[in-house]
């Protein structure tokens, strides 16, 4: 990741996903729906947009907040970090908004096998880090990358590049050493057979050799659920022999990013890794997008995209594809 890049950047995945959303205009402001790093906090930040939150529906499942318990932020708020990869939704001119919704979920929480310079091993993720980076104690108190200890559990949030390496915008370390429940949300590589006890699930869809092995004998896998499907994986026991992460509930990810189409957003923005493709047809993290004729680039030329290209995307979503109006290459 690019030094400073938070300013510019848009997790999922995890966030990485599809983008919809409703409600209306405010004020003659467009409605849009956006994901990207918080880069500024007060009010936030995020694509170089300041959103007001006072008022604004705040969940961040990976907490026990959700749909039917959302935190109402008031000013100043003290839930949202800087770093954070966040789905908003609300109305905005392009420079400024108000946010209606805003969903935080972490990409992963587990164990810090091993530590360099400038990676992490957590849940045997390779995890890059670099200034931009930020770091915090369970208190959300700003710390160092000397401070993350191996043993130690950490919830990270971040965007996955085109080899599966998840590139780290926040970090937040547990208390104590890690305990053997831990989490993980990816991209569902292999389609399982009724009589497979494995499947393989990637940062992005493209991810195989970084690939993730679940173990979910004695589960009953979720409708719906296939090949590129969005899941998160809870474990109580960690990993076993074989290093498979042994799955207690495999679930579908319900998040903002997954609502249906709406003619009332205007406009749709997302962040992320090239995983595949060309400037005619790509996606990033999952969601596929076109350009055309009308689609202006900034940063680059349209021979510059291809897989491993970090880049912002805005457009409006039919029929499940982002067609570009704006695409900048970082």
């Amino acid at each position: 990741m690019k030094t400073g890049l938070r300013i510019w950047m848009a997790a999922a995945v995890v966030t990485a996903l599809a983008l919809a959303g409703c409600g209306g205009g405010d004020g003659g402001q467009p409605a849009s729906i956006t994901a990207g790093v918080i880069s500024k906090i007060g009010s936030i930040t995020v694509n170089g947009v300041e959103y007001q939150t006072k008022g604004a529906r705040l969940r961040m499942p990976d907490d026990g907040i959700g749909k039917d318990n959302p935190v109402i932020l008031d000013q100043p708020q003290t839930q949202l970090q800087e770093g954070m990869f966040v789905v908003v939704k609300g109305n905005t001119n392009g420079t400024t908004g108000t946010a209606t919704d805003i969903e935080f979920m972490d990409t992963m929480e587990g164990k810090v096998n091993e530590k360099s310079g400038t990676t992490l091993n957590v849940m045997g993720q390779f995890v890059a880090v670099d200034n931009s980076t930020r770091f915090v104690d369970n208190n959300g108190n700003a710390i160092g990358f000397a401070n993350i200890s191996t043993g130690r559990k950490v919830k990270v949030s971040g965007l996955a590049d085109n080899m599966g390496v998840l590139h780290a915008t926040y970090v937040k370390q547990r208390t104590s050493a890690a305990t053997a429940d831990q989490e993980f949300k990816g991209f569902v590589i292999d389609t399982p057979t009724r009589a497979a006890t494995t499947m393989q699930l990637g940062l992005t869809p493209t991810a195989v050799t970084t690939a993730l092995t679940v173990n979910f004998s004695g589960l009953t896998l979720p409708s719906g659920l296939a090949r590129g499907s969005f899941v998160a994986v809870k474990s109580t026991t960690g990993f076993n022999a074989q290093n498979e992460f042994v799955a207690s509930s495999v679930s579908l990810v319900a998040s903002m990013a997954n609502e249906a189409e709406s003619a009332q957003i205007a406009t749709r923005e997302l962040s992320g890794y090239i995983s595949l493709g060309s400037a005619a047809g790509f996606t990033v993290n999952g969601q596929g997008i076109v350009s055309n004729a009308q689609t202006t680039f900034t940063g680059g030329v349209a021979a510059d995209i291809g897989p491993g290209k970090l880049v912002i995307v805005k457009g409006t979503l039919a029929n499940g594809i982002i067609t570009a109006t704006r695409i900048t290459i970082l």
